[in-house]
């Protein structure tokens, strides 16, 4: 026999003189207590394996369950230690960030102030260029102006004087020959 049906029969047998106490004797009980246990006996085994698969199968839901967690522990774990290296990171890269930003606008204003000294020089030598070429062409205007001006000056002196005329075509053809 089972050690636990064993225990619970000499249980029952131990409690009868308490419970009999009133009238009549422990061979009143035998009867009901061997009717208790062929009936105990009876279910025991008819819903034995019922229980067993029952317990079998919440033992392993239980382990699939501590497995699944397990598994979600790793996961968890392994992220929390990818997102702990990223924070780590994130300070490096914001260095890192900052670093390039600084020498990007050094950069910039490097080039910057360059193209514009670049720019200051070509204007002014744009300038210089134009106010030669302004001056030169003040100066052949003036030139012109003084040639015609003499021209007109000895026009009219040819014109109002014959003798000078007279004298200048003598010349003339005198170097012509």
């Amino acid at each position: 026999m089972n050690k636990n049906l064993l225990t619970f029969m000499t249980i029952a047998f131990i409690a009868q003189p308490a419970m009999a106490a009133g009238t009549g004797g422990i061979s009143d009980l035998v009867a009901p207590a061997v009717n208790f246990v062929i009936f105990f006996l009876i279910i025991f085994f008819a819903i034995k394996d019922t229980v067993v698969n029952h317990f079998n199968k919440l033992a392993d839901d239980v382990k699939s369950l501590m497995n699944s967690a397990a598994e979600k522990s790793k996961d968890a774990e392994s992220k929390l230690a990818t997102y702990e290296q990223k924070i780590k990171s994130l300070e490096t890269e914001s260095v890192k960030i900052k670093d390039e930003y600084e020498h990007d606008f050094a950069k910039f204003s490097k080039a910057s102030k360059e193209e514009t000294e670049t720019n200051i020089a070509r204007l002014q030598r744009d300038t210089e260029n134009k106010l030669t070429s302004e001056r030169q062409a003040l100066i052949e205007e003036l030139n012109k102006e003084l040639l015609e001006s003499v021209v007109a000056k000895t026009k009219t002196t040819f014109n109002a004087n014959a003798e000078v005329k007279k004298q200048a075509t003598n010349k003339l053809i005198a170097e012509v020959r």
